[in-house]
């Protein structure tokens, strides 16, 4: 599915002020959860991430230590929410 398909969803044409993304360890992995997020800073929605619990990603060793998406895995994702990530709410469960 493409952000294009994702950006007719109707919480997005309903325009919702805040959507909740939770950063569990392969969200972003997951093209339907990076569509989801991509429509939402199109539509200048609110984002709020929240770290799960025991969520972990990967260090540039490879070693599954870092409590929050590591620039590597950020650079992945599309322009349009590469900086959101750092400018959006955070709010972590532990």
């Amino acid at each position: 599915m493409t952000w294009r398909e994702i950006s007719s969803c109707p919480w997005v044409e309903a325009k919702s002020r805040t959507v909740l993304f939770v950063l569990s360890d392969d969200i972003l992995d997951s093209a339907w959860c990076v569509a989801e997020l991509v429509a939402a800073v199109k539509n200048n929605v609110k984002v709020v991430l929240v770290v799960k619990e025991g969520a972990r990603w990967p260090d540039k060793d490879g070693k599954f230590v870092c409590t929050f998406p590591p620039d590597a895995i950020i650079q992945r994702l599309p322009a349009d929410v590469q900086a959101g990530a750092y400018t959006r709410s955070l709010l972590s469960s532990t």
